[in-house]
């Protein structure tokens, strides 16, 4: 990843979404949020408002696929798929909280209650849902406004 954002390894953007993943054991998870909170800052100026969530999961091993060679910022045979290294857990925790907890709270972000350490900020509201693994109820806290 370039442009300012070291902390985090990959980074997916789709229509209206983006889609960050980052190592905790080669960054901490306030370094990560606050790069996440900039982009969100940014794209606010340049677009329209937006929400973002963030939640801790598992990535899982590298599946060995080819991917195509990077020049002068453009990819050379671009592969026809990108095997995104996110764990489709938290992928879809992400969705879960989007449609569970969106519609009712309206915040600026839903945070993993697992991550609250990296968060001096008192949450807006905190509120609590099943999530994957195993459906365990995980606390969600909301921000609005910056994080940091």
């Amino acid at each position: 990843m370039n442009y300012g954002m070291k902390a985090h390894a990959h980074a997916y953007m789709w229509n209206d979404s983006v889609l960050l993943l980052g190592y905790l054991d080669q960054a901490t998870a306030r370094s990560l949020l606050e790069e996440a909170d900039s982009l969100k800052r940014a794209i606010e100026q340049g677009v329209n408002k937006c929400y973002a969530i963030s939640v801790k999961g598992q990535t899982f091993p590298e599946p060995g696929f080819p991917s195509g060679a990077v020049f002068n910022g453009q990819i050379a045979e671009q592969p026809r798929s990108i095997v995104i290294k996110a764990s489709s857990f938290a992928f879809a925790n992400c969705f879960q909280i989007e449609a569970l907890l969106g519609p009712r709270h309206k915040t600026d972000w839903y945070v993993d209650g697992r991550l609250k350490d990296a968060i001096e900020k008192e949450p807006k509201v905190v509120d609590s849902i099943d999530l994957l693994p195993g459906g365990e109820s995980r606390e969600v806290l909301m921000f609005n406004g910056s994080l940091y």
